[in-house]
């Protein structure tokens, strides 16, 4: 009897344990290796099972036991608070992970962004491999508008945001990477616009940025620009703007007033002269690897739309993937450097390709 009880007692103990961990099951249906790709559960979830649950006071195991980096982040009137983490999954497998109610480790940022008021209000985003930078309402105010997107080439998983903005000598290698990229009055790096009437109607530098996440996986900003003209209408435009660790390209949500819905947009890159250049129509992407810029090597470029009506052209100095506006939409845009992870054209051209061929076939998340 006594055995009897003491096995009861241990199975009651084991179901107990049980209960107090959630199990995410990440599914790959593709023949793509699946490394460092972020992945999001509803908050809800999590609070169904632990009601009184912080985002410090969780942790996610790997298979093997290993605590990962995890992140909540917070929604907005349309879209839920989610809890991200990053995913291994080998191809056509599946991987599952741990969550359990117990106090997490602080996890080291691999990704920052802030507005920079001591350099005309530029607003600068970066992870652990590239950076980004747009132009704000005091450089505006001195008579330069660009609302194109500015790359900082880097070969360092630090970030180097604050570093670089203090010495004030970031144009020049000084081993970690630098500012290299001239946009001027162009859409520079994968920013977007009108495309109505065989032409670029291009907008000004933001006038407001609000950050929603800032690390340690995602960092997420808000832009707000006021209107401009587009073929004898006023446009309003935002863009909320997203970039997880160990990607080379930002999400960005591009938002325009009702008026543009149904008209052409287009995501450019500004064409210097040579350089390699290649899409794919039918998978939604465009690359661009620069021509060598001295001992500053190659930038490297790209615009990813996930739809099927995406066209590609040269038009205005810029490689342009054009597609109808829809609200909202979302493509991605990013850039890399030959000194710093692809070494040629080719290695550049199938990172894209593979990047847009993932977003055709997403990860399956289950929580049991």
């Amino acid at each position: 009897m006594k055995l009897k009880n003491l096995y009861l007692l241990v199975v009651a103990a084991l179901l107990a344990s049980c209960g107090r961990q959630l199990l995410v099951t990440v599914q790959n249906p593709s023949d793509l290796k699946r490394e460092k790709e972020t992945v999001e559960v509803p908050w809800s979830t999590i609070q169904a099972k632990y009601p009184s649950a912080t985002s410090v006071g969780i942790t996610i195991t790997t298979p093997s036991g290993e605590v990962t980096a995890h992140q909540l982040v917070a929604g907005d009137s349309s879209n839920a608070d989610l809890l991200i983490f990053q995913v291994d999954v080998a191809p056509h497998s599946q991987t599952t992970y741990t969550i359990r109610k117990q106090a997490s480790p602080t996890f080291a940022p691999t990704v920052f962004g802030r507005t920079v008021p001591e350099r005309m209000d530029d607003f600068a985003w970066e992870n652990n491999r590239i950076a980004f930078r747009v132009y704000g309402p005091a450089l505006e105010a001195t008579g330069e508008i660009s609302n194109g997107i500015d790359v900082w080439v880097k070969r360092t998983d630090s970030l180097i945001i604050n570093k670089w903005y203090k010495s004030a000598d970031y144009h020049t290698d000084h081993g970690d990477g630098l500012d290299c990229y001239k946009v001027g009055r162009t859409l520079g790096a994968g920013a977007m616009a009108p495309w109505i009437d065989g032409k670029l109607w291009l907008g000004n530098n933001y006038t407001s940025a609000k950050v929603l996440a800032n690390g340690p996986i995602r960092v997420s900003v808000l832009l707000t620009y006021k209107p401009f003209e587009v073929s004898g209408e006023q446009v309003q435009e935002s863009r909320l703007i997203t970039l997880d660790a160990n990607s080379n390209l930002s999400c960005i949500r591009e938002l325009y007033s009702n008026n543009m819905v149904g008209k052409q947009v287009a995501a450019g890159i500004i064409s210097r002269d040579g350089g390699e250049v290649k899409g794919d129509d039918a998978l939604g992407w465009l690359a661009y690897w620069e021509p060598i810029n001295g001992s500053n090597g190659n930038t490297a470029l790209a615009v990813v739309i996930p739809r099927s009506d995406v066209r590609t052209l040269v038009q205005q100095g810029h490689h342009l993937c054009t597609a109808t506006y829809t609200k909202p939409f979302c493509y991605y845009a990013g850039a890399s450097w030959s000194k710093a992870g692809f070494r040629n054209s080719t290695e550049w051209f199938a990172y894209v390709d593979t990047f847009a061929k993932k977003l055709r076939l997403p990860l399956v998340v289950k929580v049991r």
